[in-house]
């Protein structure tokens, strides 16, 4: 019922309906919150920023450096053996020197060696980027499901207690009736212990609670004490998926984007190390002037200047350079590999949601079935208990089927939701929402 249709065009219902019944605005302080100070973000933003740097230098290698220097020198020097009639020591001389010049460097770039580099470091920079944004939605996934585990959790141990109250007045009313000898032992104990398994419950419902609360603060940047306030109310139903997704949704996945960047900076490299194999070629020129007074550097007619240029190539290496083209081939054909295995991970995780859905949608309903019947039975029960037809612990029974069908239907629905979440990230968060304005574009 719910295959994906590569030729849809455009946005999809899927993509529009995914978190479209969660209560995001009401998050919406959070999720910039979230952005603003979480920790692994503040890191993954400063890899970012740092290959900027280094994609930055590495365009520069395609330019002429220029160079400039001033420099000044006083010396003098005894001349020995050549003493002059009534001096007292040897002869001496003081040279001064003073000189101001610009020297130029350019590697030529025939064969492509630096373009290829500087290509290499913007998309590792690109990438890297796109990694960011990734993790960016991925923390969004991961507070919306600690979100859901939280409400989930408080729901479930509301329950517990119902069903702990239920219990224990079951229980008291076994030990009334084993005091007249009317129940065997048997069944206390299995009262009680139902009363305590109820109460463990609870409690254990009430810890999830609050490690997902300590989760969301972690990811806020707030001390994980466990005392946040829950932002809205668990939606009480799922609009359907309606089908339809093109391929090319998930294609522009920022994890799909990254490796396919990481591929194309493999390829440069490879480009790069070939290019290595061929002379490298390299103007020098430098012009100034130069004179033995400082007052003189600014006048032309002290001008000197030089220009040359030079071909290196490695004579003799043992195979280095080869060796390099090798190491990049390889890298390439790794990238390639992670990039082929992104697509096919996230192909695989949309199609398990899709199906997910349709098989949790279906467990709901028959869930909504049995309760629909036990609270039936169970008003049924209460008008033949208030005209004392039923006696009391009949009805506590029926009570106990209601919300035990109840803590089903709440566990069936964290799964729907929990899977929501991960479809909505499976297809890459994209969606017309409070997340997508605060989110980073590629």
């Amino acid at each position: 019922a719910y295959s994906m249709q590569t030729d849809v065009p455009g946005q999809t219902a899927i993509e529009n309906s995914a978190l479209s019944d969660f209560p995001v605005s009401a998050m919406e302080s959070h999720f910039a919150e979230l952005i603003e100070n979480n920790f692994d973000l503040g890191a993954a933003m400063a890899r970012f920023e740092s290959a900027l740097a280094r994609a930055e230098a590495a365009g520069a290698d395609l330019l002429p450096t220029i160079q400039g220097s001033l420099s000044g020198s006083k010396t003098q020097q005894n001349f020995i053996g050549l003493p002059i009639p009534g001096s007292q020591g040897p002869l001496t001389a003081r040279f001064e020197s003073y000189a101001f010049s610009l020297n130029t460097q350019w590697e030529l770039d025939l064969w492509g060696r630096l373009r290829a580099s500087r290509n290499a470091a913007s998309f590792d920079s690109a990438a890297l980027n796109l990694d960011r944004i990734w993790l960016e939605k991925s923390l969004i996934a991961a507070y919306l499901q600690s979100w859901v585990t939280g409400h989930v959790s408080l729901k479930l141990a509301g329950l517990a207690e119902e069903i702990a109250g239920n219990r224990r007045t079951i229980s008291d009313l076994l030990d009334d009736r084993f005091g007249l000898g009317l129940v065997p032992a048997d069944r206390v104990r299995m009262a009680r212990t139902d009363f305590e398994s109820a109460r463990t419950t609870s409690l254990q419902s009430l810890k999830n609670s609050r490690d997902a609360l300590r989760s969301m603060e972690r990811l806020l940047g707030r001390y994980p004490s466990g005392t946040m306030t829950l932002p809205g109310d668990l939606p009480s139903e799922l609009q359907p998926l309606v089908p339809g997704l093109p391929s090319d949704l998930l294609e522009n996945r920022p994890d799909i984007s990254a490796a396919r960047n990481r591929l194309l900076a493999a390829s440069q490299r490879l480009r790069s190390s070939q290019a290595d194999l061929f002379p490298r070629i390299a103007l020098t020129a430098s012009t100034g002037t130069a004179s033995n007074e400082l007052a003189d550097l600014t006048d032309i007619d002290f001008s000197v200047w030089s220009l040359g240029g030079n071909i290196a190539r490695p004579i003799l290496d043992w195979g280095r350079l080869r060796s390099f083209v090798n190491l990049s081939r390889a890298v390439e054909r790794e990238a390639m590999q992670n990039y082929l295995s992104a697509i096919q991970s996230a192909f695989g995780e949309v199609e398990q949601s899709l199906d997910n859905e349709a098989m949790l949608r279906e467990s709901i309903g028959l869930v909504q079935d049995s309760l629909t019947r036990s609270r039936a039975q169970y008003a049924s029960t209460m008008d033949k208990f208030n005209l004392g037809v039923a006696d009391k612990q009949t009805m506590l029974e029926s009570h106990f089927l209601v919300l035990l069908e109840e803590q089903r239907l709440t566990q069936f629905l964290q799964q729907l939701l929990l899977n929501r979440i991960a479809l909505w990230q499976a297809i890459g968060g994209h969606m017309d929402s409070p997340i997508q304005s605060l989110s980073y574009s590629e």
